[in-house]
């Protein structure tokens, strides 16, 4: 059960964290064309 849970979690963080990364890396990309 704790294993399914841990796949559940990571998930979840993978689907939150991804797009909160893809923003960050395009805002340093504008930042250093600027």
């Amino acid at each position: 059960m704790s294993k399914l849970n841990d796949e559940i979690k990571e998930a979840f963080f993978y689907v939150l964290f991804r797009p909160f990364a893809e923003f960050l890396m395009k805002g340093l990309f504008v930042l250093k064309q600027s």
